[in-house]
């Protein structure tokens, strides 16, 4: 085969391959995993039913595949900025305002700059953060865990005079909350009437972050 059929060909293959990650992100986020089937996924991507099993296997592999493909992007912005914090050359309450940021902002940048593809991954990891099956799996945690551990092994070393299950609390309180606040769910626009958004996350990320760090200095003042 000519090589400029085969890079055609290879083209094609790769932007199926994306083509059906977009389509399945955006349906698992609107209908769960349980709610989407494969059909649903082809019908939409206009591709054909054995599309999903060429690339990817199962459905299952497909869900994993979305979440994989933004997370591994995630963790490594995230772990980027962690690791430019001098924690031993600025006050426990700058470096854990900088820590707090680092796991945040790369977030914050992806979800505000006009690709959908985020907005709906946000949401969907939120979800996703509620199913016990996902974090059974070996491949998310594989990339999930690491940049975790890392955050934790900051935390302690910024609140030494924490126990590890306060600051084992702390980091699942600022995962939790920021994931909340990610989803942009309307809740805020609906109990103001729309005097506030949910989805202005330019406003509320000040807060978010002077919140969060907050409650993590009240964790190891009290401990």
């Amino acid at each position: 085969m000519p090589k400029s059929e085969l890079k055609a060909k290879e083209t094609v293959k790769r932007s199926t391959r994306e083509l059906l990650l977009d389509v399945a992100e955006e349906l698992f986020t609107d209908h769960g995993f349980d709610g989407t089937s494969v059909r649903d996924i082809t019908e939409q991507a206009g591709t054909r039913l054995a599309s999903i099993n060429y690339h990817f296997g199962t459905k299952k592999s497909l869900f994993i595949a979305v979440i994989m493909r933004r997370a591994i992007v995630l963790c490594e912005e995230r772990l980027v900025m962690l690791r430019d914090i001098d924690i031993d050359g600025i006050e426990a309450s700058d470096a854990l305002y900088q820590l707090i940021d680092a796991f945040v902002l790369p977030l914050l940048k992806h979800s505000t700059k006009g690709d959908p593809g985020w907005k709906n991954y946000c949401r969907l990891i939120a979800q996703t953060s509620t199913y016990r099956q996902a974090y059974e799996d070996n491949t998310v945690r594989e990339v999930f865990d690491p940049p975790a551990y890392e955050f934790i092994k900051c935390l302690k070393k910024i609140m030494p005079k924490a126990s590890d299950q306060q600051v084992q609390y702390a980091f699942q309180f600022m995962l939790g909350t920021t994931l909340y606040v990610f989803t942009e769910n309307l809740r805020l626009d609906g109990m103001t009437e729309g005097k506030y958004r949910s989805g202005d996350m330019n406003n509320i990320y000040p807060s978010l972050l002077k919140y969060i760090c907050g409650g993590i200095l009240n964790l190891s003042i009290t401990t």
